[in-house]
This record gives structure tokens, sequence and C-alpha cells, in this order.
């Protein structure tokens, strides 16, 4: 109805309906709403992107319904790559990043599948400043659980090598010899210690 209707239209009428939607009872009814969110955006845009619907976007992020968080943070990082790099870190950053220490599996790995997308996006700075120091940060907490722990190895992973949304495998970034370098000594200390980890899953990963 968004692409008959146009912009305007949806952002004032179709919008806010979606909106209440999204704090139905039902587990299925939030599902249906975010997966349709995307194509909302793709008429809205930018407009769509307000406080309002961003605590939305949060709340859901920590749905009791593993299938709408990972529906929430699939949303997220399909939006992230359309924006500007600043706009993503206002806005959209501090939701996507949660997908590392989730509770389900489908919703870390969902998050994992989207970093290969955002480091094609905003490229190798992004992922040498904030997605390899977010994982360092998880990685090390204190008590962190072994799949926190191997997820936020897989996030690092998905920075040097990943598919794309055809599941083609192809490499992330054109790195030259310093940035490569560079990763590389990023990597290694968390590399070292994961290593000696007790858990043999850790490891293996």
């Amino acid at each position: 109805m968004a692409n008959i209707v146009g912009s305007d239209f949806t952002n004032t009428k179709i919008v806010p309906i979606l909106m209440d939607l999204s704090k139905d009872d039902n587990a299925e009814v939030r599902l249906n709403v975010i997966n349709k969110m995307k194509n909302v955006y793709d008429v809205v845009q930018a407009d769509l992107l307000t406080p309002v619907f961003l605590k939305q976007l949060d709340t859901l992020s920590k749905d009791s319904q593993w299938r709408v968080r990972m529906a929430t943070i699939e949303l997220v990082g399909d939006i992230s790559v359309c924006v500007s790099k600043d706009t993503y870190f206002a806005k959209l950053h501090d939701i996507f990043i949660q997908f590392m220490t989730n509770s389900a599996a489908a919703v870390r790995d969902m998050g994992i599948q989207k970093v290969p997308l955002l480091m094609q996006k905003f490229g190798y700075q992004f992922a040498k400043e904030y997605l390899m120091k977010e994982a360092e940060k998880v990685y090390n907490q204190e008590k962190c659980p072994f799949h926190f722990r191997i997820s936020c190895l897989r996030t690092i992973g998905a920075i040097w090598v990943g598919r794309d949304k055809e599941g083609n495998r192809f490499q992330t970034q054109a790195l030259n010899g310093d940035e490569t370098q560079t990763l590389v000594k990023q990597c290694m200390p968390l590399w070292q210690k994961a290593f000696r980890d007790n858990v043999a899953n850790v490891k293996f990963v």
C-alpha cells in the first residue's frame, strides 16, 4: 500500500497504524509488522527514523520472542546499509550491536550475516574502530558466556570474509598491506586468548 499512496500519506497515516500494531500482545502481529517495515522504509526513507520509531525498534530488539528480535536485527541491518555513517551511528548502531549478546543463537547469526554488508558500506575504518572494538569489549567482559564469546569470534571472521545476499562468498574489503597488518595486530591478542579458552567450541571457532 505504501508504494501506491506515496511517502507523505504513508508517513502520516500508515506508519502510526503500524507503530500501534508493533505493540500488539500477539507476537505474530509484531513479527509481521517488523518483516514489512523495510518496504515502508523504501518509500518513506529517513523520515521513518523518528525518535518514537527508534525507541520502538529498541524495545522490539529486546522482545520476549526470539523471532521478533531476529527480525528487528535484520531490519536494522537492512536499513543501516541505506543510510549515511553519521545516521547509522546516531540512530541505529546501539540497537544493531546488541546482536552479539542476544540469548538466541538465531539472532546472533542474523547480526553476523549483516556485518560484511555493513563493512562493504562503511569501509575498513568502520570495522577496525567499531566492530572489532565491540567484539573485544564483549569477549573480555567478566564471566562472558561462551556462546557470546563465539559470536564475537564469528563477527571478527565476518569482517574478513563474508557472504552477500545471494550467499556468494566475497572478500569484504580490498585491504592494502598496512591495513591488513593493522587488523591482524588488533585481532591477535583476542585470538591468542581464544586459543587458551576453557571451552573447546570457542577454540574450534
